[in-house]
Parts: structure tokens; sequence; C-alpha cells
């Protein structure tokens, strides 16, 4: 062990991917970990749904995705975000009488497939055996503002603009289809025809268009739900045409496990089953040596060595540091990799790596980012009281183990509203914040989500403070 080595000398990047893209990135291109294949998978196969929990890795697989892709001169790739999409706005691309989630497949069908346009049209090597009609559509689109360079808000706001009006293609016109509709507003009716005109495209390039964002999307609107549902569906079904006409562009989804499960579509275990992998760090702590966040923080750091024998050789309460530091986490690199900045910040210079020097940055680590991170989970959850209010809430039984019953009886005394109470135990399960135990014929086990995604929270079960939450709220 040599317990000489500084921290604050190694880079572990940081929280958000787009931040590290434009500060370090080598990390993200270099020292990206990528065991599980999901680079490959991205690029290669049926695979365009990733999912996983805040924190795993989703827009770091996306940025080095486009990172990567920007090197090679037979690729174009483009990343999207929907972190400020308007719902609002996009329920109003479609007019008529319909029920708005009736309207959703076509909206986003009329979304993608301007953005799939806008990335063919940089590629000078993309040929068209109807060259008038590629070219007019192109520009009919560019007309009406959506391109170059438009974010999927943009278009969506431009769309649902009372005085918005369609530029219809000469070809478009000439053609039976719309001999008689309404010029102005069928939307469908043009989706139709640059569906046709898409498919007919060639080229040697890849296209890769990814969507992100879907993380800021926090709602108690069901609405909103069905509307993520119709994207899931139609990114599929364009996926599979495209595929099927042997154009090579595909669309890209990450997602928050959570988020997925809530929305509704009669073909959405088929695709998880068939196009979708999970970005799974978790792997039993009790031999810390397997785990995938230890090989990640070695790719990561390019220290040239074995990272945790150099640094963390040593017992923490009996306990080896590397477990220690894993229990304190929910399996995540943004969680483990925010645990190793916390412990770095509290190393003075020539200062020897020590147990008490891992505990006070384990306890930065709580204060100053675990607690934080669960206010943002609980965003969209909580009417009658700010997310604080409950977490603090959690934290007056100053126990790690709080039964059901306690917590309604307290919740009733403070005047707290019961229904929201179960929302937000909920949500702090959802986020694996807390646990719950489970009784069984084998006796009491504890689960948290992160070690089983199928787990749920159970009304009535005890609730178990994860441990990198109990720091902040004072409970030993």
């Amino acid at each position: 062990m040599n317990t000489s080595y500084d921290l604050r000398s190694i880079n572990f990047g940081f929280a958000r991917a787009e931040t590290e893209r434009t500060e370090a990135p080598s990390l993200l291109r270099e020292g990206y970990f990528d065991e599980q294949g999901l680079t490959k998978s991205a690029l290669e196969g049926p695979t365009f749904l990733y999912l996983g929990n805040k924190g795993a890795g989703k827009s770091a697989l996306v940025n080095h995705l486009d990172l990567e892709l920007q090197n090679r001169y037979n690729s174009f790739s483009t990343i999207y975000q929907l972190e400020d999409f308007s719902f609002q706005n996009f329920s109003k691309i479609i007019r008529g009488d319909q029920e708005p989630e009736a309207k959703f497949p076509d909206a986003w069908a009329w979304l993608l497939l301007i953005i799939a346009l806008e990335s063919l049209s940089r590629d000078e090597g993309v040929w068209h055996p109807d060259a008038v009609s590629y070219n007019e559509t192109v520009n009919s689109l560019k007309q009406m503002g959506f391109m170059p360079n438009s974010s999927l808000r943009h278009i969506a706001n431009i769309t649902s603009r009372k005085t918005f009006k369609l530029t219809i293609p000469y070809v478009f016109e000439s053609s039976e289809d719309f001999a008689s509709i309404d010029k102005v507003n069928d939307i469908p009716m043009f989706v139709h025809n640059m569906k046709r005109i898409i498919c007919s495209c060639r080229t040697e390039s890849n296209h890769i268009i990814m969507l992100d964002g879907l993380d800021d999307i926090l709602t108690t609107r069901s609405v909103q739900y069905k509307s993520l549902g119709s994207l899931v569906f139609e990114v599929d079904r364009l996926n599979d045409l495209l595929k099927q006409n042997g154009v090579k562009l595909k669309f890209i989804i990450v997602c928050r496990t959570d988020l997925y499960e809530r929305i509704s579509g009669a073909n959405k275990n088929k695709i998880r089953q068939d196009k979708c992998k999970y970005i799974d760090w978790y792997q039993n702590p009790r031999n810390p040596d397997r785990s995938l966040l230890l090989d990640m923080v070695n790719k990561k750091t390019n220290f040239g060595g074995d990272f945790f024998r150099a640094f963390f050789d040593f017992k923490i309460s009996g306990t080896p540091a590397p477990k220690y530091l894993l229990e304190q986490t929910r399996h995540t690199p943004r969680d483990f990799l925010t645990l190793m900045r916390k412990i770095a910040e509290v190393q003075r210079e020539g200062e020897r790596l020590t147990p008490n020097l891992v505990l006070s940055g384990a306890r930065i680590y709580s204060t100053d980012y675990f607690v934080g991170e669960v206010e943002d989970e609980l965003e969209g959850y909580t009417k009658s009281r700010p997310p604080k209010d409950w977490i603090e809430f959690i934290g007056m039984f100053g126990k790690r183990r709080i039964s059901t019953r306690d917590l309604e009886l307290k919740a009733r005394h403070l005047k707290y509203d019961i229904d929201e109470m179960y929302a937000v135990l909920r949500a702090l399960f959802e986020c694996s914040a807390i646990g719950t135990v489970v009784n069984s014929g084998n006796g009491e086990h504890y689960t948290f989500r992160y070690r089983n995604r199928n787990s749920n929270f159970v009304i009535g079960n005890d609730i178990s403070i994860h441990v990198g939450l109990r720091k902040a709220l004072n409970i030993p």
C-alpha cells in the first residue's frame, strides 16, 4: 500500500457528461469503459433503447458515441435534447378533434423525419433516384424554418403556431396524395411523403441520431407518459422501416428505467426483450474486486495499475475500503465518481490517505451531493410541501429502519398529506434512496431498486434508509 498518492492529481471527470465533454473530452473518448458492449450494440443490430437509473451513464454513452463517430469520415451523428421540450406545444402539432394520444404517432414522425432529413442533407454522398423530389423536400423544410440546426423544441414550437402553414414541394402537389387535402394543415400526408423520400436515399455513410434529456421530464400528467410511449414506438417503427429499405440511418433513445416503466403500449415488453439494453452496474459488493465500477475507475483514470490497491488497500471499521466505498453508492458511475472527488477534496498535499479521510469525504458526499440528488428525484411528486421537507421528515426518526405505520402516525400528527407521503416513499424507493425490509420464509432481507430492478415498493413493509443518505440526516 502506498497511501502517499495524492487523489487530487486524479481527474475523475464531472457529474454531467456534457460538462465532461467540454472540459475533458478524452475521459469520454479514451477513458470510456464499455464492458457491457453498449457502443457496438448501438452501431450494429436492432438495439435502439438504452435504459438505466439516473447517473448510470446514459448521457455518457451518447456523448461517447458522438465523439467516436465524429472521427470517422463515413459517419454522421447528432444528439437531440428533450430536456426543454414543450409537450404543450407538441400536442398542438396535429390539428383536429381527435384525442391527443391519437395524434402523437404522426406528430413524433413529423419531428423525427425532419431531423432525419437534416442529417442526410449534410451528407454529400447521398444519392436519390428522384433527386428533384429529394431536393425540393429538403428546401421546403428550410423554407419552413426547420433547417439547418433546429432543435426538436424549435420544430414543435413553429408547427404548433396557429399561423403555421406547410410549404408543399411542387412534386407533392402534383401527386394523387395531395389532390384533395388541406394543404395547409395535413401534416400526416406530408409525413407519408417524407417517409417515401427517405426510404429511397442511398449513402455509404452511417447516420446515428440520438435522443437524450428524458431524465429531466418529471411529471404527474399521464398524457406526457403517453406521448413518450408514442415516441419509443414511433422510433421502433421508423428504425424497422429504414432497415427494411436499406437506409443507413438509426435513431437511439436513452431513458430512465422508471420513466419507461410508466409509459403505456402493447409492444413495450417486446421492445424491452428484443431492442433494449440495460445500463446496469450492480454486482454483489461482497466481492468488490469484480465490480464493474472499480474497473470503470481504473479505465477512466488511466492510472497504469490497480488504482484501488494503490490508494485504498486498507479497512474502514473492519470493512475493506473498496467494499465500503461501494456501499455508499447506488452503484452508478455518477455516485461512485462523485464520492472519489469528495474524498480527494479533503486530502491535503503530502497527507496520507487514511480511513478517517475516507469517512470525512463520505460525509461531504452525503451532505453536499447525495441529499441534493434525492431532492431532485422528488421534483414532480410533491405538491403540498417541497422535497426538502419530506427528506427532513424521514430524518426526524433518527433511525436506519422505520415502519410505515410509524411514518403514517407521524405524518398525521404533523398534518402532512398521507397520499403524498406514500407517493414520496415510492419515489424514494424508485431512486434507491430507501429500500424495503421483506419478510420471507428464510427470514428478513433488504431490497433496493438498484439491486433488483423488478422489486416494488409495498405499503406495510418497513423502509431502510440508504447508507449514502444517513450521514446527511445524522443517522448513525
